[in-house]
Order: C-alpha cells, then structure tokens, then sequence
C-alpha cells in the first residue's frame, strides 16, 4: 500500500481536489488540529456521501470533552495524536478491506462489523 499526506491550506469548505483525492483512496485518515467534532473528517465524509460514495475515515482530534491536566505531550499521546498514535492508525486502516455497500439504508450490518474490528480508517491508495 501506498500512503499519502496531504495539508489544505483551509479546512472547510473542503476543496473539490482534496475530496477527488479521498475519492481514490481506499481510506482516509483526518488528523485535525482541533476538535474531532465537525472537523475535517467529518466534512470530507459527508461531502464524499453527497457525490454517493463510501470511503473508511478515521478523524483524530481533541475530543469534546474535558481533558485531564497533563504535559502536552503526554496529552497528544493518550489521544492518538503523537507520531505513534498516527501511525497506528495507519496501519491498522492499511489492513482494513473496503467493501462497498449494495444499499445505504438500512446501513449494512456486516460493513459496520467490519469498521469495528478494524477501529481506524485512514488514506490508503491501492
């Protein structure tokens, strides 16, 4: 597998090459500067949807919720968000098969299995 990392220079709205881009990858991993909530995951995902395509996306980001007081970097690591947390998303959404879905809704319950085992969904290329 061949990974790609990209940096727009703007997160929303989200630039028609960054989602042509996700559109060709197998997976996508979001690591937002921010909050996860409503990030650029979150948009690349719905913008994809709208165009009625389904890729695997793993946004990493600051949860909404209170932090414990900690270092920063001790922070960033309990959130996945240090070098080591990033790789270990891409590696384990490098092991994910993608399976298109024959129908939306009802969402497919085998896809959404699948999702969970794998727990990470990153931009991986073929």
């Amino acid at each position: 597998s061949r990974f790609r990392v990209r940096q727009p220079r703007w997160s929303l709205p989200v630039c028609g090459g960054l989602i042509e881009e996700a559109a060709r990858a197998r997976a996508v991993v979001s690591v937002e500067d921010g909050l996860v909530v409503s990030g650029l995951g979150s948009h690349l995902a719905d913008a994809l949807s709208q165009r009625g395509m389904w890729r695997p996306i793993r946004s990493l980001g600051i949860p909404q919720r209170y932090l414990d007081h900690d270092s920063r970097s001790a922070i960033m690591a309990e959130l996945g968000l240090d070098s080591r947390g990033i790789a270990d998303a891409v590696s384990q959404l490098s092991r994910f098969r993608v399976r298109q879905p024959r129908w939306s809704l009802p969402v497919c319950g085998g896809l959404i299995e699948e999702a969970a085992r794998a727990r990470a969904v990153v931009s991986v290329e073929d």
